[in-house]
């Protein structure tokens, strides 16, 4: 089996999408329509919860939730954006899956060096090395919102850092088709991006 960033086989090694381009892992182009299209119907947890959660919503909601945090609202917006190519995997199956992990961070730095060549990213600092500890905050706030309200454990045995929790001042989910929530992450990008 090869190593996770073993690209030899580059030709096979791509996956189709949306517009019909063809994604390759070795040189990877990213086209936001694309990737907010598979986000938009990837669901939260492999869709084990009780109502669907895409990773749409989870990124705009993070995207205001990590401004509580000190952070960049884009960082939030766009931390899991890899996941249009790779899935959402949930995180106790990404600790058995080292060579996951690697290709997560290889697409984080492949996406961050692509955003750059635009102005706007470059003011946001986002680091090609991983997210910021606001963001991880942001996120994982946002995960106990998602478990407190759509699994049925509520996520009370959830592991999770000190003086994370769901608070009453936490939004609430709005439960998005996939086609509103990509309609809302565009949105939402649209806030972020375009009047800069």
């Amino acid at each position: 089996m090869p190593d996770a960033l073993d690209f030899s086989e580059i030709e096979s090694q791509y996956i189709e999408m949306p517009s019909g381009r063809k994604f390759y892992m070795a040189d990877p182009q990213f086209y936001l329509p694309d990737l907010v299209y598979a986000i938009a119907r990837q669901p939260r947890w492999n869709g084990t919860s009780k109502r669907p959660i895409y990773v749409a919503e989870h990124l705009v909601h993070t995207s205001y939730l990590i401004m509580e945090e000190g952070g960049d609202p884009f960082e939030g917006l766009v931390h899991d954006l890899h996941e249009a190519i790779l899935g959402d995997v949930p995180g106790p199956w990404k600790a058995l899956l080292p060579d996951f992990c690697k290709l997560e961070k290889y697409l984080w730095r492949k996406m961050v060096e692509s955003m750059e060549e635009e102005l706007w990213v470059r003011e946001h600092g986002l680091d090609p090395e991983g997210v910021s500890d606001e963001c991880k905050r942001a996120d994982w706030r946002s995960l106990m919102i998602e478990g407190y309200e759509a699994m049925p454990s509520s996520g009370k045995d959830w592991s999770r850092p000190d003086g994370v929790d769901r608070t009453v001042a936490d939004m609430p989910l709005h439960y998005w088709s996939s086609e509103e929530a990509e309609e809302q992450y565009h949105l939402r990008w649209d806030e972020l991006t375009v009047t800069r």
